[in-house]
Formats: structure tokens, C-alpha cells, sequence
């Protein structure tokens, strides 16, 4: 983890520990709201790359919160949680190969072509494995149905992470 980051949770967890984590994970969310609402609106150019970093931000660092708070309402939980004997996270991404809602924004906003790389050569479920993650790749809506069949009655039994990466095609149109 980088510094700026770690200063970055830091900081949450001391407007957390001030006004309380549910408080803190609900405005936060409220401002994660405000900033994806903006997205809609025409902005000019540096504002919206702005408004997108905002929205990011409340949207992700929420998340943290939402897990600070789960934490502290459900201690047994997270005890158990960290012992092995419940089941943990499960991932499901849809994988496009590029930030697809931000291509169509920036081409939206007659910036034309968008200014970062596509990465259709990233594999989630690759990287999910090379980290000792448990991972499924599926191309098709048929592959996924078997994988689904598969994995969901075996959920509550699991004692590790899962990563389903999904594999879809980029919408070509954006029209919020």
C-alpha cells in the first residue's frame, strides 16, 4: 500500500471514529450519490475528470466504511470470519477489457478518443489466481449457467474467496 493511500484510510478512520462508522458510511454514500449524479450533466473538460475522481472516491472509500461498521455490529461474525469457519467474499466482475462508461463519457464530451489504453490483455480471474485466489473465467452465457450451477449450492461451504470473472463485450452507446 502506498502512503498516499494509507494516509488516505487514515484519515476515514478518524472522520469514522469521530462521527461514528454508520454516520460516516452514509455520507459517504450520499456524496458517492451526488458525484455519479453529476456524471450526468454536461460539465467542461478538467471538471468532469474531477467529478469521475470524486465519485470514485465516496464510492470505494464507502465500501471500507460499510466494512468497518459490519465489523463492529457484528463482532462473532468477523471472529468467525477470521478463524476459517465462515465463508468469505465472493467476486463476480464483468470483465469488458476497458473502462467502458468512461470511454462513452469521454467521447460524450467531444474529448474524442479516450486518453487511457484499453487492457483487454488483463485477466481478473489470472490475476486472481497468480494471488492464490481460487478463479473461474467464463465466456458465455451458457458457460456461466454451468458455473453458477456448480458454485452457488456450494457457497455456504466454501472457506475461500471465489472470483468469477465474466467475460462481456464494450457497449458501443452510453445514454445515461
Amino acid at each position: 500500500m502506498d502512503v498516499r493511500r494509507a494516509r488516505f484510510l487514515a484519515g476515514l478512520g478518524l472522520v469514522a471514529n469521530r462521527i461514528g462508522t454508520r454516520t460516516a458510511a452514509l455520507v459517504w454514500f450520499v456524496l458517492a450519490a451526488v458525484f455519479l449524479a453529476l456524471l450526468t450533466v454536461r460539465l467542461p473538460g478538467a471538471a468532469i475528470y474531477v467529478t469521475v475522481l470524486l465519485a470514485g472516491v465516496f464510492t470505494f472509500s464507502s465500501q471500507v466504511l460499510v466494512y468497518a461498521y459490519v465489523g463492529q455490529r457484528y463482532p462473532d461474525a468477523s471472529e468467525r470470519r477470521r478463524s476459517g469457519s465462515t465463508p468469505t467474499n465472493r467476486v463476480v466482475v464483468l470483465a469488458n477489457g476497458r473502462y467502458a462508461v468512461m470511454d462513452r463519457l469521454a467521447e460524450r464530451h467531444g474529448t474524442g478518443k479516450a486518453p487511457w489504453p484499453a487492457f483487454e490483455e488483463v485477466s481478473v480471474s489470472g490475476l486472481a489466481t497468480a494471488l492464490g485466489c481460487p478463479a473461474v473465467r467464463v465466456e458465455d452465457h451458457d458457460a456461466l449457467l454451468r458455473v453458477l450451477d456448480e458454485v452457488v449450492p456450494t457457497l455456504t461451504l466454501r472457506a475461500e474467496p471465489l472470483v468469477v470473472e465474466v467475460a462481456v463485450e464494450p457497449d458501443l452507446s452510453f445514454e445515461p
